[in-house]
């Protein structure tokens, strides 16, 4: 009848042939994980392949691994179904535990508190919070080895009492004593745990199962911390003597490390052809519809038992409360009352996140951890893509039936709640925490600004509030700088935050409202500001446009003075290139002429000077000197037409005329200098005068915004 089970129950049955050290039945609730469970184990009972069971199946009470392994051994049970009874490790570490746990809790009670959470075992949904726990204990010093072993490493020493009393019901002997040899696969004893209904401590359980139990099987006994043994013996383990298999049936699978070791069973519901043959097979005869019943039990064999139980008593009434009632009961079964009220209000949601919760007073500052462990209870929610989790559907429908059922006015009250989070969730998902909290706030203002308002009511947060209105304009209505939340959403928020906010709600209508009526007071003032900010602005932008002016008259003064400069520069670089060019020009004129008259005079003498009848020998004489005035007169000719290109006239008229040159170029790099720096000038004084025309504009805006809203 149910998926997976003929395959399971044949591995089960012929566990000797299999490597599995654990089985879990796996299933929704009333899917039949416990009937199994029993009906394979009594196969197993009247074959005699099992020579001892330890089982459990209520986890109420509790509070440490001691505890578990203690209340397992002291519910052993022999084939024949006789108790057997002895004196107990386990227990006598359950008592240690406890009596060291109250000593410590006159000593230090923080510690105690902190370690008295941490011990007990929680689900996988809580596992979280025992890891949280451990930190807070890490650093303590114990006033022992063994007390510190017995709170940081219970489990351990759970494990090993289990085990060390499985062996002296079994061999007769205690931790002290030698070990006999270690027996054949055939002669070895076989013991199943029984742990039915784990799902309360199935986060402690599985951590143990796989840090723990599993290594224990092999562990030789010299390694064991609680006891020392003689060297006979001590490098068996208990698998040498017992063959230790454990059944463990949960609403989640436990962890998976290892398919070899585990092997899982899950059960799943009736299809609607197997609903059909269960109601033949029972001959139960229903005047409803099919379809009705299939979607009443949704193929849960639990509720198909129970309608069949109330048909044949006559009992069930046409609306079925009972029905609903007792699934409601069976869902909620291994939950604390707080979490049993979580899971109620989040039935009625359809999906939701941590603020779905927190619309729920009675859920009230827990709202963040009730998600966190909803969350992670796969049995009871499904995680969505977009980060919200929402019941699943075939639990959803009982619990809130029964709610319905019990109360209408309380099924009334917590639809209300619901609504008022589905008004506003697709207006919420838009922002993080902290931006839900600033936009559910806006809604106990009628009006608002965005200075004096969100100043006053959002302290700290103002600038974040003020961004998250500019950035979600279109959720606003806004008239001369005045917002206010379009009327539709203001109406939906109230709603919520009178959820939310309890007590606060009308103390923060109240302070809303004397923001918004202190407006036009805050405003006036502002106002009279803003005028004497626009005088001051148009001042500066006077003064500004003087500067502008001013630096432009300096500029074209210095533009003036490098014309007069740049003409004073080309003139004596002018007059620099003449009078080297006159002086070499007069030089080669000067001795080109000279040699010239000396030549011809040299030449002519004779002609020349003989009408004077000088004698032969003075013409000679006079002749020798033209001679030699004509050659060094013409020596010095060549020597100008040489170094006509190099020849330097007197230097101190050149040198005169450089030293000016300088002068005039320092003064012009000077001058550029300045009109660089003048230029450098207006421009920032033409942005300070841009930006003080925007401050102009923008007060003057304002201006008029706030006589508009002064004038209403």
């Amino acid at each position: 009848m149910m998926f997976n089970r003929m395959e399971f129950s044949d591995k089960f049955l012929n566990f000797r042939n299999e490597t599995f050290k654990i089985f879990n039945i796996v299933g929704c609730f009333g899917l039949g994980k416990s009937y199994l469970t029993n009906e394979l184990c009594d196969s197993l009972k009247q074959a005699n392949q099992v020579d001892l069971f330890l089982f459990l199946n209520t986890f109420e009470h509790t509070n440490s691994m001691t505890d578990l392994s203690f209340r397992l051994i002291s519910g052993l049970i022999d084939p024949d179904g006789e108790n057997l009874e002895t004196e107990f490790e386990c227990e006598f570490y359950s008592n240690l535990f406890y009596d060291k746990i109250n000593t410590l809790s006159q000593s230090d009670q923080q510690v105690f508190n902190n370690i008295k959470k941490f011990n007990k075992p929680v689900s996988i949904s809580e596992i979280g919070i025992t890891h949280t726990l451990q930190k807070s204990i890490r650093n303590y010093e114990f006033s022992t080895k063994t007390e510190e072993r017995l709170f940081k490493r219970n489990g351990e020493v759970a494990v090993e009492a289990l085990f060390i009393d499985l062996l002296t019901v079994f061999l007769n002997i205690n931790h002290s004593e030698s070990f006999p040899p270690a027996i054949g696969e055939e002669e070895k004893k076989r013991v199943f745990i029984i742990l039915d209904n784990a799902d309360s401590i199935s986060g402690t359980l599985n951590e143990w199962i796989y840090s723990t139990f599993l290594t224990y099987l092999d562990k030789k006994f010299f390694e064991y911390k609680s006891y020392s043994f003689e060297e006979t013996g001590s490098n068996y383990s208990i698998s040498d003597y017992l063959d230790i298999r454990m059944v463990l049936t949960s609403r989640q699978p436990i962890a998976q490390l290892d398919d070899s070791i585990v092997c899982t069973c899950e059960l799943k519901p009736f299809s609607e052809h197997e609903i059909s043959d269960f109601l033949n097979k029972y001959q139960i005869k229903i005047d409803e519809s099919f379809e009705f019943i299939c979607d009443l039990t949704k193929g849960i064999p639990y509720i198909l038992n129970l309608l069949s139980e109330y048909l044949n008593i006559g009992t069930l009434e046409t609306d079925y409360t009972l029905i609903y009632y007792h699934a409601a009961e069976k869902i909620l079964r291994d939950y604390d009352n707080d979490k049993k009220d979580w899971i109620r209000y989040a039935a009625f949601l359809n999906e939701f996140d941590e603020w779905g919760l927190r619309c729920f007073p009675s859920i009230s500052d827990d709202y963040k951890k009730a998600f966190e462990i909803l969350k992670r209870d796969d049995f009871l929610t499904d995680k969505l893509e977009n980060g919200k989790i929402k019941i699943k559907d075939i639990l959803k429908d009982y619990i809130c039936k029964s709610v319905l059922f019990s109360s209408y006015t309380v099924s009334a009250e917590i639809r209300k709640i619901a609504d008022a989070y589905y008004g506003v969730d697709y207006i919420l998902e838009r922002f993080d925490n902290k931006q839900k909290e600033i936009f559910r706030k806006l809604a106990y203002f009628k009006q608002f600004d965005l200075e004096y308002s969100l100043e006053q009511f959002f302290a700290d947060d103002a600038p974040d509030a003020i961004e998250l209105i500019q950035s979600n304009k279109d959720l606003f209505v806004v008239e001369s700088d005045v917002y206010s939340l379009s009327p539709e959403l203001n109406d939906l928020f109230l709603k919520l935050n009178s959820l939310i906010d309890l007590d606060d709600y009308y103390s923060y209508l109240e302070k809303s409202e004397t923001i918004s009526n202190n407006i036009p007071l805050f405003n006036l003032s502002k106002l009279k500001e803003f005028e004497s900010s626009l005088k001051n602005f148009e001042s500066l932008k006077i003064d500004l446009n003087n500067k502008i002016e001013q630096t432009h008259s300096q500029v074209e003064i210095l533009k003036n003075q490098i014309n007069i400069f740049e003409t004073d520069l080309k003139f004596q670089t002018d007059r620099k290139d003449t009078i080297i060019g006159k002086k070499r020009t007069s030089n080669f004129l000067y001795y080109g002429f000279a040699a010239i008259i000396s030549l011809v005079l040299s030449i002519f003498s004779k002609e020349i000077f003989s009408v004077i009848f000088m004698n032969s020998a003075t013409i000679g004489l006079i002749r020798s000197f033209f001679y030699t005035i004509t050659a060094i007169t013409g020596l010095l000719t060549i020597k100008e037409l040489i170094t006509a290109f190099v020849y330097t006239p007197k230097k101190y008229d050149v040198n005169l005329v450089n030293e000016k040159i300088m002068h005039i170029k320092v003064n012009l790099k000077d001058l550029n200098e300045k009109i660089e720096s003048y230029y450098n000038k207006e421009i920032n004084l033409r942005a300070k005068l841009d930006t003080t025309e925007n401050s102009i504009s923008i007060v003057g805006d304002r201006m008029q915004n706030l006589k508009k809203i002064l004038n209403k």
